[in-house]
């Protein structure tokens, strides 16, 4: 691969990881960025994010054209493009499409669409009463809500989630269950649902015995990121109270896994604005076994990210495992790979400031030897990866692996 990253990678190399020649601290530090900035740009080129994981802008409903995820035109599109292509992907599925009646939308526009952006709520009640009420209904009225220039006041003065709820109650066309599956009207009711302090709504919706396992999953970590999102100032405290509320309340691990999905990446993104409280980390910690589909993962996470002090203990156990069981899997998904890439590179990074350079640079060699396309290098290339002697290097590498201390 005749690239700047491969031909960057070439001089360090030549200098493999090795206990009694390791790499200089500002060669160590060259590596990981190189590694970091390599692994990022792959994930940016090849992993775009989707339209699922961005924020919803409901000011803006216009019809863009299809988003193209060609190799060949990696083109940056916003939230906001994101958001309408989704939105509109949504408009046209057929699970929106009703057959045209006397009291259809189709039938009554541009009259009744106009009235639906007056007052969506009264015109929601209208479809309803006249036994038109659709989920195509719902959507269409919680979408013009927050087009609104002030949504929340307008939630707050009509109850908007709860009598939605109210009526798909008594409704034979549209069911709660039905509402879940749909994941912008299940975003849109629960930062409702939220607003109008009606949260135990969202626990009884969860709770519904004819509720599939994956819609449940998908609304709790949807709750969760909704109450994130609102948090005042941002925290993850609150998701973290949707995971232990839920435990509490007999849901199972795998309930909350999409939940402790978005506090883990989050966690390891280290983002400034995004944290949590001591307190909430110690009980998330202490909850792990009860809460988490990967306890060890996670725990190895919460141990590098402590608000006030954090640790390499759990994590530098958790390399150790993956260096001894990794030929058992060799199945491992994209999506555990990166996230075991971005978990390493943390590793690594702490390892760093705490002046471990040996063991440092020992974590990034494997990174660079086990994950070349997550880092976006070719592995096929003999001139970035000295085929002959990766085995010896590796072998090296976790002889002296094993002789570390963890304390």
């Amino acid at each position: 691969m005749q690239s700047s990253s491969a031909l960057l990678f070439r001089p360090l190399t030549s200098k493999i990881i090795h206990p009694q020649l390791p790499l200089s601290p500002r060669e160590s530090q060259q590596l990981l960025q190189l590694l970091t900035s390599s692994f990022q740009r792959h994930l940016d080129r090849n992993h775009p994010t989707s339209a699922s994981e961005v924020e919803v802008e409901a000011s803006s409903h216009t019809n863009d054209p299809p988003i193209s995820t060609s190799r060949k035109a990696p083109i940056q599109y916003s939230s906001r493009h994101l958001a309408n292509h989704h939105l509109n992907t949504l408009l046209n599925n057929p699970l929106f499409s009703t057959k045209p009646t006397k009291h259809s939308v189709l039938n009554k526009a541009p009259q009744d669409t106009l009235k639906s952006q007056e007052d969506p709520l009264r015109w929601l009640r209208s479809q309803f009463a006249s036994g038109s009420g659709s989920l195509n209904s719902v959507h269409t009225c919680l979408r013009q809500i927050w087009a609104k220039t002030d949504p929340q006041s307008y939630i707050l003065e009509h109850h908007v989630a709860s009598r939605i709820f109210e009526w798909t109650e008594t409704s034979s066309s549209v069911h709660r269950i039905q509402l879940c599956a749909s994941d912008i009207v299940r975003r849109y009711l629960c930062k409702a649902l939220i607003a109008e302090k009606k949260a135990e709504l969202i626990w009884d919706w969860a709770s519904l015995k004819s509720m599939p396992d994956t819609l449940k999953r998908r609304l709790l970590g949807t709750y969760a990121k909704a109450v994130t999102e609102d948090s005042q100032p941002r925290s993850l405290d609150p998701a973290i109270d949707v995971v232990l509320t839920a435990i509490s309340r007999g849901f199972r691990p795998v309930d909350v896994a999409n939940a402790m999905h978005m506090i883990i990446q989050n966690a390891l993104a280290g983002r400034d604005e995004l944290q949590m409280s001591p307190d909430h980390h110690k009980r998330l910690s202490l909850a792990l076994p009860q809460c988490s589909v990967r306890p060890r993962f996670d725990a190895a996470v919460l141990g590098l990210f402590h608000p006030t002090n954090p640790t390499t203990k759990e994590a530098v156990v958790y390399f150790q495992n993956f260096c001894t069981e990794k030929g058992k899997s060799a199945n491992r998904t994209q999506r555990h790979s990166r996230a075991l890439v971005s978990l390493f590179l943390s590793l690594a990074r702490r390892l760093f400031e705490e002046e471990n350079f040996t063991l440092a640079s020992t974590v990034l060699n494997v990174v660079k030897e086990d994950f070349p396309e997550e880092l976006g290098l070719d592995p096929r290339d003999p001139k970035a990866w000295p085929r002959d002697a990766r085995g010896k290097d590796e072998a090296e590498s976790l002889h002296h692996l094993k002789g570390l201390s963890l304390v």
